[in-house]
């Protein structure tokens, strides 16, 4: 196993703490950071008419940003001319004084510091955004490899996030579904635009959502235009313009316009009214996605990809050997654990979504005290055996309410426990440092099953020790016991156990296992374990019936709350399968702002198919007066203004391949890990500090506080 490590891999940003290197890096890109962006211009300039169309210059010049998924000369074309566009329509018009006429030779290089300066924040603004824990340097390293390419700089990313190995150009978009790059692009393009002080910022989104099938195709002929590099001639830029102003003018609506369904149905045609007024009906009809990115030749861009990547020896000079030995406090491990932390999040939500609702409700208590990720199968299963086994050997000693919310706090150190058993069992087994540990866990996306099987016994029961010990779980020897015996079990019964995680159904891209297989389960483990003595209750446990009636209110209210905006985005979505609330996984409150509260909600929510679907929601609550946490439903009414707005909507890509949160201020702050929509519909997706936010490393000590419930059901096996 350790030859793998053998290979070079992607560590762009692999340290060790060593100034040296850092200092001669950022020599390498920090001497002239706009060069290669510079290029691009003189580039761009060579292949227009700006002297037989003299606006072009003063166009490229405001507003013909370096920032897109194209090819940095081709982003520079495309957004001059959507200025040029917006000039010719009146929708953008600079005093004629403030005007640049073109200089005697446009291509000079000094002509473009200006713009290739604003540029490159846009670029860095991207990278920043797209990718939740980059830091700068790493942001800039990227940059100047894929000189000003971001669909490059992309996968790059990619690549050392994956840790994967330097020949493996593929490996960035294995599992990546397309439609949560393009909504996770437009976002960052948005932000981009806003920070390269673009004058019309939202022209770069524009140009990512054709309206109508007819103008996308016309914009594939536009792209392959400029993609054959040559000299345009008037004729070719007049063309391009025409594509454009019909690609705006269909962008163009009226805020003000009101569109409601009076007609539920699964139809192709649904009526609507239009501003409270009898409108008609509308036809649905079957669109292809459009992607800018996906119109690039993927030659060419491999070929970009790889040349970038040849230059990986110049810059991570470190061999296997001084990898093995080297501390973990580089960026590089810093960025591969907290992807792997989202990662073990979507694990969780997998483990949720699998799960039946009645059998829900009987493991969740063992989920939120005992349900760690790493054993003898994949993490998903692990969570779940864990969950099954726990509820056998300690269950409540009396009844108590049904939790059906998770709390942010509890689940995110529940994940940052078991991100730290990962990787002690990985050195266990293995002999690794924790450098290459963290490297391994990112390239087989925590699973550690294989390396596991193939171990010996007494080094299994090791690593088992070793990572329940690592991770603090509260039953520490009992629960390395029983991983124990499972390995030791031979492969018949885990076989047993796989099977009964595989009964059931698929819904969808998820698998629902039967009631019936998590009950015989629990049986098994049953036979296997004795429930263990339950500790005395804690003094300060005293106010606990107090606090388990806020959490039954506070309970109450989500449900009420959440179950109204299902029904209106079933009113909204009449051609969608229609949602029941099944159980809210995640709860984040922000209450900074004058007068509500404002939630970000997870919650699993089930189709009349049967399909589970995670969905987003946000919330508000209006404070009152001495407001306190117990007053809820009596003192909501949410705000019709465009900044208190209560929605939800669902998150159809999110998965662990796919573990992407989304971008909000709100709770990144705070270091929650709720899932938001990628094209940033929220409060909180600002473009204000993104990049800046506090990464959350393994070996960062959370909070012990629990948000909401979940404060009772650690608790509640240890109360008498």
């Amino acid at each position: 196993m350790a030859d793998a490590h053998d290979a070079p891999l992607v560590r762009l940003s692999c340290f060790h703490g060593d100034d040296r290197w850092t200092d001669f890096v950022r020599g390498r890109w920090a001497a002239d950071p706009c060069a290669p962006i510079e290029a691009a211009y003189v580039d761009a300039v060579g292949r227009l008419p700006v002297h037989e169309m003299p606006d072009l210059f003063d166009c490229l010049y405001r507003g013909g940003h370096c920032v897109g998924l194209l090819d940095p000369a081709s982003n520079v074309i495309l957004n001059g001319l959507t200025l040029l566009c917006r000039r010719r329509s009146g929708a953008y018009s600079p005093p004629e004084e403030d005007r640049f006429p073109p200089p005697p030779d446009p291509r000079h290089v000094s002509n473009w510091g200006s713009i290739a300066f604003r540029s490159y924040n846009g670029l860095r603004a991207f990278m920043h955004t797209y990718f939740r824990y980059l830091n700068d340097d790493q942001a800039r390293f990227y940059l100047h490899l894929s000189g000003g390419d971001l669909l490059v700089a992309i996968r790059i990313a990619e690549l050392e996030q994956l840790a994967a190995v330097e020949g493996a150009v593929d490996q960035a978009t294995v599992g990546r579904h397309p439609d949560l790059l393009r909504e996770r692009a437009q976002f960052a393009l948005a932000v981009a635009a806003i920070k390269a002080k673009h004058p019309m910022p939202d022209d770069l989104l524009l140009l990512c959502q054709p309206a109508l099938q007819e103008t996308a195709d016309d914009m594939k002929d536009v792209l392959a235009t400029l993609e054959e590099g040559r000299r345009l001639t008037v004729h070719d830029v007049e063309a391009i313009l025409g594509v454009l102003k019909s690609q705006l003018r269909h962008r163009t609506v009226c805020s003000r316009l009101q569109l409601t369904f009076t007609q539920r149905g699964r139809g192709e045609t649904l009526h609507y009214r239009l501003n409270g007024q009898h409108g008609g009906g509308l036809q649905f009809q079957q669109c292809a996605p459009f992607s800018l990115a996906s119109l690039r030749s993927p030659e060419a861009v491999r070929r970009k990809l790889e040349s970038s990547l040849a230059l990986i020896p110049e810059h991570t000079p470190h061999t296997p050997a001084e990898v093995a030995d080297a501390p973990p406090t580089c960026g590089h491990i810093e960025y591969l654990k907290t992807g792997l932390l989202d990662v073990i999040h979507a694990m969780y939500v997998e483990a949720l979504a699998s799960l039946p609702r009645a059998a829900l409700r009987r493991v969740l208590r063992g989920i939120l005290v005992a349900g760690h990720c790493y054993g003898p199968m994949d993490p998903a299963s692990n969570i779940i055996i864990h969950a099954a086994w726990y509820s056998v050997i300690a269950p409540p000693l009396r009844p108590s309410i049904e939790p059906d919310v998770l709390g942010v706090d509890a689940l995110l150190r529940l994940e940052v426990h078991s991100l730290d058993g990962l990787v002690a069992a990985v050195r266990v087994a293995t002999g690794f440092s924790e450098h290459q540990a963290v490297e391994h866990l990112s390239t087989n996306r925590c699973d550690i099953s294989d390396m596991l099987r193939r171990a010996a016994p007494e080094t299994r029961g090791q690593a088992f020790y070793r990572a329940s010990e690592a991770a603090r779980h509260p039953l520490g020897e009992h629960h390395s016991s029983f991983l124990a015996s499972l390995a030791s079990s031979g492969p018949k019964f885990l076989d047993t156990l796989s099977s009964l995680l595989r009964s059931g159904e698929d819904k969808g891209p998820r698998h629902l296992i039967s009631a019936a297989s998590v009950t015989e389960l629990q049986k098994m483990l049953g036979r296997r374990c004795s429930p263990i003595t339950p500790l005395p209750a804690p003094s300060h446990l005293d106010g606990l019936p107090a606090r388990k009636q806020w959490l039954e209110k506070r309970q109450r209210f989500l449900r009420t709350e959440l179950e109204q905006l299902l029904r209106g985005y079933a009113d909204q979505h009449p051609w969608e399968p229609t949602f029941e609330l099944e159980i809210i996984c995640g709860v984040a409150k922000e209450s900074a702002y004058l007068s509500s509260h404002c939630y970000h909600i997870n919650f699993l929510a089930a189709a009349s198919d049967g399909t589970r679907m995670l969905f987003f929601a946000q919330v508000w609550e209006e404070k009152r007066p001495n407001n306190t946490e117990q007053c809820f439903s009596l003192w909501v009414r949410y705000h019709d203004r465009e900044s208190e707005v209560s929605f939800c909507c669902p998150l159809p890509y999110y998965s662990p391949n796919d573990a992407y949160l989304g971008r909000c201020t709100i709770c990144e702050f705070g270091m929650s890990k709720i899932v938001h929509p990628p094209v940033g519909l929220h409060i909180g997706a600002t473009h204000t500090d993104f990049g800046k936010t506090r990464p959350l490393g393994s070996n960062l000590k959370v909070s012990s506080r629990a948000d909401g419930i979940v404060d009772t059901v650690m608790t509640q096996n240890k109360c008498a």
